[in-house]
């Protein structure tokens, strides 16, 4: 009897063990399937921009942009200033929709945050972000897992197939380790006031085997307001600034609910006053532009106008030369009162003061010139920081050292974008070299108008010029002054050229080094222009000054570039 009880239990648990087993091998496959993530980028929204208008030239040292541009001409560097307003992300690499996949929008709530747009931002690599994932029981979602990851990165986790999620991804646009959430039911983040905050959400099942892939495009979900500095036009970098905030910022922080994607209410609120320092920094690597922002969860309460005053600026060339251009001791000893405004603060969009730093040239004959010849430098366009910057000290050791060093670097073919691309047709594809000085468009090459400010100077009487030839042959250079001013008063602005002939790409060699030579951008209409005749040009020899027309094939000249600007560019 008791054998018999035995084989029955036995025989009744088999099975039931094989079906148990069989129930975890189905489970375990289901289980296997992937959900693969990675973040396509910052969703653009092309928030409105301001239209930047050109303003006359501000003479007081208190300025305010009001939709305008406005050019300060100090001692030594001029600041442009302008108001604009772009996306957060605006200056981040932007990439087409079209290179990125297609994923259905959700059908609920959530769907807003996925809504395509036509561009979209690209993400730096190795930012941090938090997946939250939520899978559907019964009639409710219940916490699955929370993952921390980083951009730039695909990572796989498993999910089930057929079975409904729903996920929620935020971050700080920073590389920092998010801070642990302590209610996974109903998570609340809040926002700061010194980081963005990028959000998504969705919901998504897996039908077949196989993986999903999830791809998160994030949206902005404050508004932004700050000054940046752009050090690129004086071709070096800053070394120290001060600048005092001279109004009032009202700041929010707030409790955002990332299952709503809603901000619920202020946590924190915040005043930066009059008289606050802003901190610039250098973002994205680039110590050329120093920046300083605030974020805010309530826009409407952010001004439509700031200012700021600038009491400090040191800079360092990229000679390695230093100078203080602004504040006690320096070339500029006032600072510098600056506004910025007719702002309209948005989610997603940055109202910022810009304060571009440019060439501050010399100013002779009411036309600003560089101070030194421009120059191409891995895809950048500078000047040489004097007139007098020395190409070579004798004919005889240097011909071999220019070829190296500065024949394709600061001579020229005529009206071309790179020192070394000449063109079948010179009067076709005609490049102005000095509109690529940054900011663009701001210089330009001088036309025979401009030089005759230089070279008709009984007839204008505007400028004076004086011929020196310290060293005999090749160290000739020429000095024009306004006229009226003393040649010998160090305060007297001199514009200088200095003789470094020009360069024939026939033989390869420098010719004519006791000879002033630049481009004009004026073109003779009523010659030849396939090959010759149609160019003009600047020549100093001595203490004569005249504009010439090219006589030889423009293929096998190129000469020296001097840049202009108006006193209200």
């Amino acid at each position: 009897m008791n054998i018999f009880i035995h084989r029955f239990i036995i025989l009744i648990i088999f099975p039931l063990l094989m079906l148990g087993c069989n129930k975890e091998a189905v489970k375990s496959k289901e289980a296997n399937e992937k959900l693969i993530i990675e973040v396509s980028g910052i969703v653009d929204e092309y928030p409105a921009k301001i239209a930047l208008k050109a303003s006359s030239n501000k003479s007081s040292n208190h300025s305010h942009t009001d939709n305008k541009i406005i050019t300060k001409e100090l001692n030594g560097v001029t600041l442009q200033l302008s108001a604009g307003e772009i996306h957060t992300n605006g200056v981040r690499k932007v990439l087409k929709q079209q290179n990125q996949p297609k994923i259905a929008a959700a059908k609920s709530h959530l769907a807003s945050t996925t809504t395509t747009s036509s561009r979209m931002i690209a993400m730096d690599a190795n930012v941090s972000y938090r997946l939250i994932l939520y899978a559907k029981n019964g009639d409710s979602f219940q916490f699955e897992q929370a993952v921390d990851l980083k951009s730039g990165r695909k990572t796989e986790i498993d999910i089930v197939k057929g079975v409904q999620y729903q996920w929620y991804a935020y971050s700080y646009n920073m590389e920092d380790d998010l801070s642990p959430l302590n209610d996974m039911s109903n998570p609340n983040i809040e926002s700061s006031f010194d980081k963005e905050l990028l959000y998504d959400a969705g919901t998504f099942s897996l039908r077949d085997i196989g993986s999903h892939h999830l791809h998160i495009k994030f949206k902005q979900q404050l508004s932004r307001i700050g000054l940046k500095v752009n050090s690129k036009g004086i071709f070096g970098t800053i070394t120290a600034i001060k600048v005092h905030h001279l109004s009032e910022i009202p700041l929010s922080a707030s409790i955002f609910n990332l299952k709503e994607g809603v901000f619920t209410n202020v946590a924190r609120e915040r005043k930066v006053n009059v008289g606050d320092t802003l901190t610039l920094k250098s973002l994205l690597g680039d110590k050329e532009i120093l920046q300083a922002y605030y974020y805010s969860s309530t826009p409407l309460s952010l001004p439509k106008n700031f200012e700021v005053n600038l009491t400090n600026l040191a800079v360092e060339y990229d000679d390695k030369s230093t100078e203080v251009l602004i504040g006690e001791n320096g070339k500029n000893t006032a600072s510098q009162r600056l506004s910025f405004g007719d702002y309209q603060a948005a989610i997603g969009k940055s109202s910022v003061g810009n304060i571009n730093l440019i060439h501050g040239g010399v100013n002779v004959g009411g036309i600003v010139w560089a101070k030194g010849n421009l120059y191409y430098d891995n895809g950048n366009y500078k000047f040489r920081l004097s007139g007098l910057f020395n190409y070579f000290q004798n004919t005889n050791e240097n011909t071999a050292n220019l070829i190296k060093s500065y024949s394709n670097t600061d001579y020229w073919y005529w009206m071309s974008e790179r020192p070394d691309d000449s063109r079948p047709d010179w009067s076709q594809g005609k490049v102005d070299p000095c509109s690529k000085v940054y900011p663009a468009n701001t210089w330009r090459m001088p036309d025979n108008a401009t030089f005759e400010v230089l070279t008709n100077r009984s007839s204008n009487g505007k400028t004076d010029l004086l011929s020196h030839m310290p060293n005999g042959y090749n160290s000739m250079y020429v000095e024009f002054y306004n006229r009226g001013e003393s040649s010998t008063d160090p305060k007297t602005e001199k514009l200088y050229f200095k003789a470094d002939g020009r360069w024939e790409t026939n033989n390869n060699r420098l010719r004519y080094e006791d000879y002033v030579l630049f481009w004009s951008s004026t073109q003779r209409t009523d010659v030849r222009s396939s090959s010759a005749y149609i160019a003009n040009y600047l020549r100093v020899h001595n203490s004569n000054a005249v504009l010439m027309t090219m006589h030889d094939n423009l293929l096998t000249r190129r000469y020296n570039i001097r840049c202009v600007r108006n006193t209200n560019n």
